[in-house]
């Protein structure tokens, strides 16, 4: 009787580890496509706003008056 209680009660056990585990993992994965979405978003935004700053030809200043360098040389 005490054996047959036993396992019932690892079985169950068993199924809850089961079930948080399989919570857990689809959750990590839902975190994980959000991150990688706005890394991406960000990414481009930032290729366009580099592209709209070599159409127009000049880099804005920064708070601090300096001129932003677009990473490809200097301006001249």
């Amino acid at each position: 009787m005490a054996l047959t209680a036993a396992t019932i009660v690892m079985a169950a056990v068993t199924l809850m580890v089961g079930i948080i585990a399989i919570w857990g993992y689809a959750t990590l994965r839902e975190q994980a496509e959000n991150i990688a979405r706005e890394t991406a978003q960000d990414a481009v935004d930032e290729m366009r706003r580099q592209i709209a700053l070599l159409s127009i030809g000049t880099a804005p200043n920064d708070d601090n008056g300096e001129t932003e360098t677009l990473g490809y040389g200097e301006d001249s």
